[in-house]
């Protein structure tokens, strides 16, 4: 039978299925790629905010990468304590006993609230073998163990409160690079190109 006929040819399916499949993972790139920026810069202003003068890279896990699917990534954040020493400008002053000295030290909080700053009368050093090679204690009693010893603030208790600096310098800097690769990403695989699920962007101090 004579007749004309109308025909297209299916470019679209191809180029969804592709898109479909690639979309997850380019999201998990996106996803690492920001959460690796948040922490690189995060580290510095943890230090700032409590007056560090000491490492804390023992402190900051390494990045718990998304997956195409888990688009979750996550940093860890360890325990630490640093001696109240470490922190800089912090002064002990021996009194007439050896439990008589007095500490004087200060956080420059970046938040709202200023410096914190810290006096405490009372105090002795004691030798440790870590968080420092001395540390101050104050009595908190008779007893023969009846003291504390005194630490700066550790970067998991800072990052648990989202109301200081550098928590929120994390989120926002998340947030803000994650926008920005998210768009990216995307484009890439709308154009038919491939993301990784790992991301880009290194770690560290």
């Amino acid at each position: 039978m004579s007749g004309i006929y109308v025909t297209v040819k299916d470019t679209f399916s191809p180029l969804l299925k592709q898109i479909a499949r690639e979309t997850p993972q380019a999201l998990a790139g996106a996803t690492n790629t920001a959460t690796k920026a948040a922490r690189k810069y995060t580290v510095p202003v943890i230090k700032q905010d409590a007056n560090l003068t000491e490492s804390i890279t023992k402190e900051i896990g390494r990045t718990q990468l998304a997956s195409p699917g888990n688009l979750t990534a996550r940093v860890a954040f360890k325990p630490g304590r640093h001696s109240i020493l470490r922190t800089g400008g912090a002064t002990f002053s021996p009194g007439l006993s050896w439990n008589r000295g007095s500490l004087a030290a200060s956080t420059h909080r970046l938040s709202g609230g200023g410096s914190a700053s810290l006096s405490v009368s009372k105090t002795f050093i004691l030798r440790g073998s870590g968080h420092g090679k001395f540390m101050v204690a104050s009595r908190t009693g008779k007893a023969r163990k009846a003291f504390k010893v005194i630490y700066a603030a550790s970067a998991k208790a800072t990052m648990h409160n989202e109301a200081q600096k550098p928590a929120q310098t994390f989120i926002q800097t998340a947030q803000r690079e994650l926008d920005r690769e998210v768009s990216s990403v995307l484009q890439t695989v709308f154009d038919g190109g491939h993301v990784s699920a790992g991301g880009h962007g290194s770690e560290g101090e």
